[in-house]
């Protein structure tokens, strides 16, 4: 399915699913990361507010994220 109103929004897969092969299938599909659990909650904060301020950074600008 495809959801332009959600083309802006980041998209962090967080799976116990570990094979190269998903990770590259996830971030192809268009992810923008891919973490593994057991996670590491200090890096999926690290993430999720590197997403934020990109979002906010293309908002500010007009650009598409």
């Amino acid at each position: 399915m495809n959801y332009p109103s959600l083309a802006g929004t980041p998209f962090i897969f967080l799976t116990a699913l570990t094979d190269k092969a998903t990770t590259l299938e996830a971030l192809r599909s268009g992810a923008d990361d891919y973490l593994t659990k057991p996670v590491d909650f200090a890096v999926l904060i690290a993430k999720v507010e590197g997403c934020v301020k990109k979002v906010e950074n293309a908002r500010r600008t007009g650009r598409s994220f």
